[in-house]
């Protein structure tokens, strides 16, 4: 490798980590105000999901049924529907840029809107209403907090001012 391509590298490596580094510090003020829109926030685990044609507009849905096992803010059942956009039906599949991806069994903290259209929740902001739970040894976090600062912060952030 020349030193003129290194540098470029390098230079490139600079400008990408300075994106991330930005991103990073929009990213709280984001979740902040998407927790405030969201009706509830809750741990949970998800199944696969059912996917279904909609007749109008024609566009495939899929429906997760979600076990609640902590709710941060507001109260649900402790199954919850949460339906998304995209799937498959038969050997037809759908996305959508603005879809998000439950993926099965997974521990995930949801931010959650009621469905205006039906006894369901949609996923409050898109993918950025979805937090994945880490697993440290012995503990699991969300965002680097444990669930009860997340909860703290929950309590904080995420009530209307």
């Amino acid at each position: 490798m020349t030193n003129g391509r290194l540098w470029r590298l390098l230079a490139l490596a600079l400008v990408l980590s300075a994106d991330l580094a930005w991103a990073q510090q929009a990213r709280p003020a984001a979740v902040a105000d998407l927790a405030r829109s969201a009706d509830t926030i809750v741990l949970t685990a998800c199944d696969a999901g059912a996917s279904r044609w909609l007749d109008e507009p024609h566009i495939i849905v899929t429906a997760h049924s979600c076990h609640v096992e902590r709710a941060f803010k507001g109260q649900t059942d402790q199954v919850v529907t949460v339906q998304v956009l995209g799937g498959t039906v038969g050997t037809t599949g759908m996305i959508s840029s603005g879809s998000v991806s439950l993926t099965a069994g997974a521990d995930l903290v949801l931010m959650l809107q009621r469905s205006r259209f039906g006894d369901y929740y949609v996923v409050a902001g898109g993918a950025g209403g979805v937090l994945p739970v880490a697993r440290r040894v012995g503990q699991r976090t969300v965002r680097g907090m444990s669930l009860d600062d997340f909860s703290h912060w929950v309590d904080a952030e995420a009530l209307p001012r």
